[in-house]
């Protein structure tokens, strides 16, 4: 009887095998079988534990040249980079589509995005879409272009995340998520919207202040926003404007504090020298910012005064110039400390802003 099994089940093997492969497949990959235990004591298949570690099974499936087992296969060769690839290629072309796939996630986690436009087959819209953006192409028709979306209807001001290739839209759109979450404000930050490298150009310096410039400004003429938020890799974050420009590495305080800037306040920190002359040397006592009272002489300066109806303090804003800085909290606030709270007075303040699209 045992013999009579071997035979009949051998027989499924060869001729069986391309009438119904799959069902064959999935007769064998359901370990443990009934029949398992005997093919493999008569050596018609090997005694594993596990059907899809067995490379000698796959081995009698590649050779009916299945080439979703070549696929399988493939992965006894992972350490050979080449190898693996082109044994993957090979079943690819002869239209597996396990094969296809394993091949576009190795390229893909590898980063061998040039090697990714070469495949011999039409891509998946969302890895064509993601290999032009990594290699900063425009967006083919056979790509997903990455459109202008608010997730929220109710905008009191739109801000619009612009990106230059697949690494800055991956973290953007996480930095927009973490920002959304840890902050209540009436603001809306857009999807990233990617931009190729004929339309914008960004300094990835770490020393100096990022700058994206946009090679014509009429790209904009379709977008609906308030404020330009621009990421590069590196470089000193900074706003003006109505633009902020940061690191897409940096946190969502980061974000938080360019933002600021953009609605009239300004650091707590020692400005720079030059900045500083220009916007402390008063000749009475001015409000320069949302956040910042300046008297004209520091000397003697009170820790504590009045102005507009409230206590300010001292602060280090102008301490490279003649005038002496006041903040409206007693606190250290996130515009000293970017790790710090924002206090519930700047929040009221920065809200009030943001519905009124004010600046000072």
């Amino acid at each position: 009887m045992k013999w009579l099994i071997v035979v009949v089940l051998s027989s499924l093997l060869s001729s069986s095998y391309c009438f119904n492969e799959k069902r064959l497949l999935q007769a064998f990959s359901a370990y443990p079988s009934q029949l398992y235990a005997t093919l493999a004591h008569f050596a018609i298949l090997p005694d594993v534990v596990n059907f899809r570690d067995s490379t000698d099974h796959l081995r009698v499936y590649a050779n009916f040249n299945n080439p979703d087992a070549e696929a399988l296969l493939a992965q006894a060769f992972i350490e050979n980079a080449s190898l693996y690839q082109s044994t993957l290629l090979a079943a690819g072309k002869n239209s597996s589509t396990l094969a296809k796939r394993k091949l576009e996630d190795y390229l893909k986690s590898t980063g061998q995005w040039p090697e990714i436009q070469k495949l011999p087959w039409s891509l998946p819209e969302q890895l064509h879409t993601e290999a032009a953006m990594s290699l900063r192409q425009a967006i083919g028709d056979t790509a997903r272009e990455a459109s202008l979306i608010y997730t929220s209807k109710n905008c009191a001001e739109k801000v619009m995340l612009v990106v230059s290739d697949l690494s800055s839209f991956n973290h953007v759109k996480a930095l927009k998520k973490r920002f959304e979450i840890t902050f209540d404000l009436p603001i809306c930050l857009s999807e990233p919207v990617y931009f190729d490298a004929t339309k914008i150009k960004c300094s990835n310096n770490p020393k100096t202040r990022i700058r994206c410039v946009l090679t014509n400004n009429m790209v904009l003429e379709r977008f609906s926003y308030d404020k330009l938020a621009f990421f590069s890799k590196q470089g000193i974050a900074n706003a003006f404007a109505n633009q902020l420009h940061m690191s897409y590495l940096q946190s969502e305080r980061v974000l938080l504090h360019e933002l600021m800037h953009l609605y009239g306040f300004i650091d707590e920190y020692p400005l720079k020298k030059a900045l500083a002359q220009r916007v402390c040397n008063v000749e009475k006592k001015t409000r320069i910012a949302k956040n910042i009272v300046v008297l004209p002489n520091p000397d003697n300066a009170a820790e504590r005064i009045s102005f507009d109806g409230q206590d300010w303090y001292k602060t280090n804003t102008c301490d490279n110039a003649k005038g002496q800085a006041y903040k409206p909290v007693s606190i250290t606030s996130n515009l000293e400390l970017l790790d710090l709270p924002l206090p519930n007075l700047y929040k009221t303040w920065l809200t009030q802003a943001m519905l009124n699209g004010n600046n000072l």
